[in-house]
């Protein structure tokens, strides 16, 4: 299983019965993290991959059309992201994440977040964390 798959799976094994997933995979961003000295230098680079659930849509009729307002926008993902990296240096990826995570869990439509950061730049190997959080 891949990575994207397992952050869907974890989505929707988490989600409500009646869900709807959004989701953004592969984005990838500069980010000063991490507690070693060297980590301190710079950025590296780091992968979010993130799966959202919101409330099930009812099924359309004919001719009729989704209203943009009953969708959560992958936007506010990218830009939740981009915020909170925007903050500065973090020490700990789960830090990062549990960030992330409240600043999605603030939009009306979003029920629950599951979110899998990774490190891409370590010598041997790559790590990182995933989370589900819930709103309330």
């Amino acid at each position: 299983m891949n990575a994207i798959e397992e952050v869907l799976l974890a989505a929707r094994s988490r989600a409500e019965p009646d869900a709807d997933i959004v989701f953004l995979t592969e984005y990838v961003l500069p980010v000063r993290i991490g507690t070693y000295r060297h980590e301190k230098n710079g950025p590296q680079q780091v992968r979010f991959d993130m799966a959202v659930a919101t409330p099930a849509r009812p099924p359309l009729q004919p001719g009729e059309v989704v209203p943009l307002s009953a969708v959560l926008s992958y936007d506010t993902l990218t830009d939740a992201i981009e915020t909170i990296v925007a903050e500065g240096h973090f020490d700990l990826v789960e830090t990062l994440a549990e960030r992330i995570a409240e600043r999605v869990l603030e939009d009306r439509l979003a029920m629950s977040v599951t979110l899998r950061i990774e490190k891409l730049e370590l010598k041997r190997a790559r790590a990182g964390t995933m989370i589900t959080r819930h709103r309330g």
